[in-house]
């Protein structure tokens, strides 16, 4: 299927373009506009995210270690627990406050392991601005907003082998 950028066809998407779908199937008005993030190469399938800036923006309580929200990353919605709350940051100047805090509570901005449920695709902020962020909701609002710091890409698929491949392994 082509693709249209600036009423041009290309069969290839340049990233972070906005382009047009269309097909001969579907009438012209409903053609459908999306951006171009980046090449799947580019992004990590990881289990462990880590370490994160997280800025606390709304939350009656206090934070632990093992909060379990909802994690929002583009456009991924998926169960994620908060493991170790390493250092509590100064989110104007970036100071570190304090090492291994016990929670955190409304305004606070800290370091944290954020460990979704199931492996997804993520970037760091540092590889690539525009989705190296995410949201953290729970209870119908947004609790926090954070950003990808790092990415442990071994951790994914260190566990866990599919039957091709291990179908593969014993052709060997």
């Amino acid at each position: 299927m082509p693709v249209e950028l600036h009423c041009l066809k290309l069969w290839i998407a340049p990233c972070n373009q906005l382009i047009q779908l269309t097909s001969r199937c579907i009438r012209p008005s409903r053609t459908i506009t999306i951006l171009v993030a980046l090449a799947l190469s580019l992004s990590a399938k990881c289990r462990l995210m880590c370490p994160n800036l997280v800025i606390i923006l709304n939350h009656l309580g206090q934070i632990r270690a093992g909060y379990a929200p909802v994690l929002n990353c583009h456009i991924a919605h998926m169960a994620c627990k908060f493991g170790e709350l390493k250092e509590k940051i100064d989110h104007r100047s970036g100071k570190k406050l304090e090492t291994g805090p016990k929670f955190l509570k409304f305004g606070d901005a800290a370091i944290v392991d954020v460990v979704p449920g199931k492996p997804m695709h993520v970037v760091s902020f540092s590889d690539y601005a525009l989705l190296g962020r995410f949201a953290i909701r729970d209870i119908r609002q947004t609790v926090a907003m954070g950003v990808i710091k790092a990415v442990d890409k071994k951790a994914a698929g260190a566990d866990q082998v599919t039957k091709s491949a291990q179908k593969a392994q014993k052709a060997k």
